[in-house]
């Protein structure tokens, strides 16, 4: 999770006079980050409660007469190969301007999310994120999406849309998705159109496409 520092001098200097994010700053909270050059005091309990990486580093005792990594803005707890932007996404789960509409809006910024929830085993952001990409993203960014970050409820669906309609796969569509994966939704497609209610989208369809990913996934005996 904490890796080398391999930024160039710039960033390096930018990283040594942090600045306080404007609004994910808490005064309140009880552990600091920093990411790039920007430092976020946060609480705790979000990421000792639901993520196994965070909960592991926070059982780790502190060695006696240095300061503990997260206590002040002399010795935050680093966080590199992350962008703020996207830490900053990733907090907005836990701390939403509004408990009635998301500020994350794009299939981008739930990606962000999603790709930060994985990498640090937040496993209840992971879910959400895939309720809330077939609300943003295409089929085949849900598919692909779905297929990298271990998604296997949206495959189905996702598939059964591209299945159903009339386009097939574009040039761009297929390198997003790679060769295997296109190769298995050409293939179903067909089936569709000789075998399946053509243009209907049906829980037992949605079955088959989930079927054929895992059959792609599963290793050769």
């Amino acid at each position: 999770m904490l890796q080398s520092d391999a930024r160039s001098p710039d960033a390096q200097a930018a990283a040594a006079s942090p600045r306080r994010h404007e609004s994910l700053y808490l005064e309140d909270g009880n552990v600091i980050f920093q990411v790039e050059d920007v430092l976020f005091n946060v609480h705790r309990y979000f990421f000792q409660r639901y993520s196994q990486s965070f909960y592991g580093m926070f059982l780790c005792k502190p060695t006696e007469g240095v300061p503990q990594e997260g206590s002040s803005d002399d010795a935050p707890i680093v966080l590199e190969q992350t962008s703020a932007v996207d830490f900053a996404r990733l907090l907005r789960v836990f701390y939403p301007d509004s408990f009635v509409k998301w500020q994350l809006g794009t299939t981008e910024e739930w990606t962000s999310v999603l790709r930060l929830a994985h990498r640090w085993q937040f496993d209840n952001i992971v879910a959400l994120v895939g309720d809330w990409l077939p609300t943003t993203a295409t089929p085949v960014e849900q598919i692909a999406l779905a297929r990298e970050f271990h998604l296997p409820n949206i495959v189905g669906p996702a598939g059964v849309q591209l299945c159903a309609r009339a386009e097939p796969l574009s040039l761009d569509e297929t390198r997003q998705l790679g060769v295997d994966a296109a190769h298995v939704i050409w293939l179903l497609r067909e089936n569709y159109r000789m075998n399946w209610r053509n243009m209907e989208v049906r829980m037992q369809d949605a079955a088959k496409v989930e079927e054929a990913f895992e059959s792609l996934d599963r290793p050769d005996v």
